[in-house]
């Protein structure tokens, strides 16, 4: 008996250091987690003019802390994806502690840049590295995007597509808007 809770908790934390390790791996290869610093937040937010009920994705939502404010302050509806496990555990955690809004959000964890169609958005923000951008661009491509959808990426723009507006923010970074027919084709 006693060997064998020796040996479950041998495995609980290999696999704990193995989430980790593979987070770290995820952080260093594609985009760290980094949260939107705090002291935009609700500035990024009233300029992508979030209304009540709007559905809003985030494209690596990291703890889902843009997502829990966005719902919190505006009441719409978060979806985002993560594909970091230390991300999507602690998002979780959060959620936790947040009861009157986490029905309103929803973290996936998945890579989104393989998944086969995303979910409908009135809205999409990111923010994520310049290397991680061009694969966003590339799997927005992809998509058949309702061309009323605005994008919204912090910090850093997408390649190959001109911004409708480029907002130049307290910090001194830029909001990089952009209209979806930016990405269809035809």
């Amino acid at each position: 008996m006693e060997q064998g809770i020796y040996v479950a908790i041998i495995i609980v934390l290999t696999l704990a250091l193995l989430g980790v390790f593979i987070s770290l791996l995820i952080s260093l290869l594609l985009a760290p987690i980094v949260s939107t610093p705090k002291n935009i937040r609700s500035e990024i937010m009233e300029k992508m003019d979030l209304k009540k009920g709007e559905i809003l994705l985030d494209l690596g939502s990291g703890y889902g802390i843009f997502l829990i404010e966005a719902a919190k302050k505006y009441g719409v509806k978060g979806f985002g994806y993560e594909i970091s496990p230390a991300g999507i555990f602690i998002s979780r955690i959060i959620k936790l502690f947040k009861p009157r809004i986490r029905k309103n959000i929803v973290i996936v964890p998945k890579n989104f840049l393989e998944r086969s169609n995303l979910p409908v958005a009135d809205k999409i923000y990111c923010f994520l590295s310049s290397k991680a951008m061009k694969s966003v661009y590339k799997r927005l491509l992809k998509e058949e995007i309702d061309e009323n959808i605005k994008i919204y990426s912090y910090r850093y723009p997408f390649p190959e597509v001109r911004e409708k507006k480029k907002e130049k923010l307290s910090d001194n970074n830029y909001l990089y808007i952009y209209d979806a027919k930016s990405f269809n084709r035809g």
